[in-house]
């Protein structure tokens, strides 16, 4: 405490929560893990926001959090910040967010970089599994495309009255 009120008396700019996430970020960090541990994951990406945000170590907790709280973009853009930590492991979940956002070529060419730096059956089964699923969209988009039948059937119903 009177260490607090010391730096308080010397930067009387800084806010408590500054001067708290950058003198102790190791409590930061406690808090942020607990509340992810804790399912609150919106929480502890609000806690990993405030630490240095160039750090890939921190980078990587964000994504996670930002990830398992569905925030998508947010987790795609840590993930590619956390350059620095395992790579196998971080393109891996980088795939697992492009196919949660449906960009399957993405999720392809990221499970297949992971699969270069390792082997991996759970990145080959998602790699396999976002093929699978990019075929699929394909087909949907190709059916789309196509007139439907009651409108071709109307089209000739309508030149055999002319």
């Amino acid at each position: 405490m009177n260490r607090t009120l010391l730096y308080l008396s010397l930067f009387p700019f800084l806010s408590p929560t500054s001067l708290f996430s950058d003198v102790f970020p190791f409590q930061t960090i406690e808090k942020a893990i607990n509340a992810y541990t804790n399912g609150e994951f919106r929480k502890s990406a609000r806690l990993f926001n405030t630490l240095d945000r160039k750090d890939a170590f921190v980078a990587y907790n964000r994504a996670n959090a930002y990830y398992k709280a569905g925030m998508y973009d947010a987790s795609e853009r840590s993930y590619i910040q956390a350059k620095g930590v395992d790579e196998a492991t971080r393109t891996y979940n980088l795939g697992n967010v492009y196919f949660k956002k449906r960009e399957f070529d993405k999720a392809i060419d990221s499970y297949e970089h992971s699969l270069t730096v390792r082997e991996d059956s759970d990145t080959r089964f998602n790699l396999e599994l976002a093929k699978q699923k990019r075929e699929e969209n394909k087909s949907r988009e190709q059916v789309k495309k196509r007139k439907p039948l009651y409108l071709k059937l109307k089209e000739s119903k309508k030149r055999e009255k002319r």
